[in-house]
């Protein structure tokens, strides 16, 4: 397993990507539980608290408060690798996402925007 990227949420919780999913870390018993399965590219918390989660499978709105994913986002089969990249977050809460066709703002409220 690979991590690719990590983050600790307002709660002070663990998250991690791995090439083979999306974990929660426990320090005090150093264990990782898997929450969603496949390929993770990125991670970061919006403003509400929930986790947005990208990889092979789309963008996942996570919610760390129940462990479970609440909706999905964005799922383009047309994507050659059926990935979505690296997901950012500017300062009127967009989420921009990016994979080899198109670059999306897509915002919480499910409103998107396609720029290229």
């Amino acid at each position: 397993h690979m991590a690719v990227d990590v983050l600790v949420d307002s709660q002070g919780e663990i998250w991690v990507a791995f090439t083979t999913g999306f974990y929660h870390f426990n320090p005090e018993d150093e264990l990782f539980t898997q929450q969603i399965s496949g390929a993770v590219t990125a991670t970061l918390q919006n403003q509400d608290g929930t986790l947005w989660v990208a990889g092979n499978s789309g963008l996942h709105i996570f919610d760390p408060q129940v462990g479970q994913i609440i909706q999905t986002i964005i799922y383009d089969p047309t994507n050659s690798d059926g990935s979505i990249s690296i997901p950012h977050s500017n300062p009127d809460s967009a989420i921009i996402v990016k994979n080899s066709i198109t670059l999306s703002t897509v915002w919480p409220k499910n409103q998107s925007k396609e720029f290229l």
